[in-house]
């Protein structure tokens, strides 16, 4: 890892269980560590980690990644929690009025851009395990992060033109490596 990073930030956090960066946080020293967790559950758990851990300059956001600051209609499913309206991975693998059935499970969350994480400290290592929702954040981001991490969900027509999309990103901005899947 290039002793440059100052930031790191991870989209999409989940849990004690699935975050990526929180075990990162917990044996590296970097100037600040930024979550961001739409759900509640998920993010409440990741936040006593944290607490837990003792781990100094973090910051946990209960929101939701997007093009505005708000709020925004999350489906609340857990690890595939998603934005109404978001490309998601777990939309793009069923039927259109498939959504219908999940609107019991519809909560409203604040949504936050990246320009507002951006005013604490500019994103040096950018972790993006959002579900699909990547373009969201790299469409607003001004930082021009050394490292950026994310995965890649392959399993139909949809998830791979989102790949392809988020590839052409970064090779447009100079970026090059491997996305995981």
């Amino acid at each position: 890892m290039p002793t440059s990073i100052h930031h790191a930030v991870e989209i999409g956090a989940g849990d004690r269980y699935s975050s990526q960066l929180l075990q990162v946080a917990r044996t590296t020293i970097i100037d600040r560590f930024t979550f961001v967790e739409p759900n509640y559950l998920l993010a409440g758990d990741l936040g006593d980690a944290i607490r837990d851990a003792t781990i100094p300059n973090s910051t946990l956001h209960g929101a939701a990644i997007g093009p505005r600051t708000g709020t925004a209609d999350l489906i609340h499913m857990g690890y595939a929690s998603y934005v109404v309206g978001a490309p998601s991975f777990l939309n793009t693998s069923v039927e259109p009025e498939g959504e219908a059935f999940w609107k019991p499970l519809v909560g409203t969350v604040p949504m936050i851009t990246m320009g507002q994480i951006e005013k604490e400290l500019p994103i040096d290592w950018l972790c993006l395990t959002c579900n699909g929702t990547e373009r969201w954040a790299l469409q607003s981001m001004t930082s021009r992060p050394v490292y950026i991490q994310t995965a890649a969900y392959l399993h139909n027509q949809k998830q791979i033109a989102i790949y392809r999309e988020l590839v052409d990103w970064m090779t447009g901005h100079g970026y090059q490596g491997n996305l995981l899947e």
